[in-house]
Order: C-alpha cells, then structure tokens, then sequence
C-alpha cells in the first residue's frame, strides 16, 4: 500500500495527514532570532499516550515565546 498524504482541515498550510494515520509537519520559512528568514524542515511527528490510552499528536501554530524573569 502506498502512502497518501492530505491536507488537515483549517492546517493546511502546517500539517498533513496519511491514509496509514500517521501525520506530518510541513517545510516552512519562519522568521529568525535577529529577523531574517529561516527554513523550517517538516518531519513526521512522533504520537503520545493520552490519558484516555490513545495516540495523540499536539498541532501548534503560532512562535514559542521565552518566558522573561
């Protein structure tokens, strides 16, 4: 069987999803540090065990902010 990835509804710019469950992060260009533009490789993201005893994967969209003391 081969592999068929799809668009995930309202993450279509940022993720995809296969025909084997599986789901993946896309390349994308991100603004750096010192404001310049970085590319971003996509990769299969790696599922956890929910407290209900499911896999899950957490989509994000949005900058992680360093948290200031």
């Amino acid at each position: 069987m081969t592999e068929q990835w799809r668009p995930i509804l309202d993450w279509e710019e940022l993720y995809e999803v296969s025909n084997l469950g599986r789901v993946r992060s896309l390349d994308r260009i991100v603004k750096g540090r010192y404001g310049h533009d970085k590319l971003i490789y996509g990769r299969v993201l790696k599922p956890s065990p929910a407290t209900s005893g499911r896999l899950q994967v957490c989509l994000r969209a949005g900058v992680r902010k360093k948290n200031e003391l």
